[in-house]
């Protein structure tokens, strides 16, 4: 069994525009390399994207983080 090493992720806050609209979009980076996207389409519903795919929504940005590092964590 292998020990787990705590990694350290940054989260960078930057706008989009989707649909002729802007929106806030974190982006969730582990080193240099982007893991996941968590977009805010309104104040209960958040987007999830890791690596280009569609993950799923989310009701809160906390829960849209703890699902990008899930999907990560899974993939990697």
């Amino acid at each position: 069994m292998r020990k787990n090493k705590p990694v350290e992720v940054e989260i960078k806050e930057t706008e989009t525009v989707k649909d002729d609209k802007t929106i806030v979009c974190h982006q969730l980076f582990i080193g240099k390399k982007m893991i996941g996207e968590v977009l805010e389409v309104d104040s209960s519903k958040y987007e999830i994207k890791s690596e280009e795919n569609f993950v799923g929504i989310a009701k809160t940005m906390d829960q849209g983080y703890e699902e990008v590092l899930r999907n990560w964590n899974l993939h990697n």
